[in-house]
């Protein structure tokens, strides 16, 4: 035990130690990590001790997980089934004060004219809608806020298994205090936003014990780690694995790689009420500052519902929604040609996909009876070529693709 802690800190690992059941392990270990005091010196004992409680819930979570599914219940609305062949977009947002909302609910009905959603008054349950943007559906989802909400763990939850977060800040109160509150909770909870995960691949093996790999130039800047890494896989539960590491590491960086619960989400912000007046100043120092809650780059869009004098709604700022959310999950449109014609609805694939993923995107039994492609593609003087393929050809967006089988 380090020399660095306090009284209360060792008398908190000790309690740890010597706790019955899994329940009272994950109190004495979250007690001990509050009680230790944060600076350089233990930040290699905190990020240890994160990693056995990560573990700790885990089993937990298990645990539940399988008495849930022995026991018969009623359907959860946070448990939102997911529609097929959409794209998952939710919303979430900071709690405000006085019961102000951030415009999640105004947002929702006007890009899906969900009928159920109640603008101006508080969501308690998740609301549903499917915005259709050229042909293309996302499923939107709009979650209470975040902060003090009963069902914290259960937005949780949600958030780790959709496509694309949506963070809503009101430029009419502080955005950068929405923010800040926004990231901390969801990285206390080991959600990352709008990063990659660390460079590192851990894989179980039978014998051998602890085999650990520098694989690039920029990972060997970090072998006078070696020892610490080592401590890390054996608080993360293994005994015998091989580790390889591809990039230059960090305590943080080792910490989420070592997380069970550890998920990368991408997320955009859209900054609402952009119309009412003195906003624009908020907006212009929000981005500003936001570099100072979080490190990885953003996009922020300026939103706002407004109404004609006919008291139709207007959406400004929301044009070209459904293709930012495409650009940042890397996804791209391809259509299908047959000899009805150019298909209306596009298929949506991840850029750096080839024919091939084209082909068994369409059906297994295309691309296993695949002889040769067209592919239709516009070029800068607006004039289409032709091109003969074969399934490893990398396909762009918007190209036309005209796929041939054996039989």
């Amino acid at each position: 035990m380090s020399s660095n802690l306090t009284l209360e800190a060792k008398l908190a690992y000790q309690r740890y130690l010597y706790a019955n059941g899994i329940d009272a392990r994950i109190q004495y270990l979250q007690e001990f990590l509050s009680e230790v005091p944060k600076h350089k010196a233990t930040e290699k004992i905190v990020a240890l001790n994160k990693t056995k409680l990560s573990k700790l819930k885990a089993e937990k979570e298990t645990i539940e997980l399988r008495k849930k599914a022995l026991s018969a219940g009623s359907e959860d609305p946070f448990a939102v089934k997911r529609e097929p062949h959409t794209i998952q977009v939710m919303m979430i947002s900071d709690l405000m004060d006085k019961g102000q909302g951030v415009g999640k609910s105004t947002l929702l009905k006007n890009l899906t004219g969900e009928s159920s959603v109640k603008p101006g008054i508080y969501t308690p349950e998740p609301k549903v809608g499917i915005y259709d943007w050229e042909h293309v559906k996302f499923q939107v989802i709009e979650m209470p806020s975040l902060q003090n909400s009963l069902n914290l763990s259960k937005i949780l939850a949600s958030i780790r298994n959709t496509d694309i977060l949506t963070i809503l800040l009101d430029l009419s109160q502080n955005p950068l205090v929405q923010f800040n509150n926004i990231v901390s909770l969801l990285t206390d909870h080991n959600i990352f936003l709008n990063r990659a995960p660390p460079n590192i691949k851990i894989e179980r093996t039978g014998s051998g014990g602890i085999q650990l790999f520098f694989h690039s130039k920029e990972a060997k800047k970090s072998e006078n780690m070696s020892e610490f890494i080592l401590e890390m896989v054996k608080a993360y539960g293994l005994q015998n694995a091989t580790i390889k590491i591809y990039e230059e590491v960090t305590v943080e960086t080792l910490e989420m790689a070592f997380n069970r619960k550890s998920v990368y989400k991408p997320a955009i912000i859209l900054a609402t009420k952009a119309d009412v007046a003195n906003t624009k100043k908020n907006y212009e120092l929000f981005k500003k500052k936001a570099s100072s809650v979080i490190s990885t780059p953003f996009e922020i869009l300026p939103v706002a519902v407004i109404y004609s004098s006919t008291g139709e709604q207007i959406r400004k700022g929301m044009d070209h929604f459904g293709e930012k959310i495409l650009q940042h999950l890397n996804l791209m449109r391809v259509y299908t040609k047959s000899k009805k014609g150019v298909a209306e609805k596009p298929l949506v694939v991840p850029y750096e996909s080839t024919i091939g993923d084209v082909a068994l995107k369409i059906h297994k039994d295309l691309y296993h009876a695949f002889k040769f492609a067209y592919v239709y593609r516009v070029k800068g003087n607006h004039s289409t070529t032709r091109i003969r393929t074969g399934l490893n050809f990398l396909v762009q967006e918007d190209d036309v693709i005209e796929i041939f089988s054996r039989f």
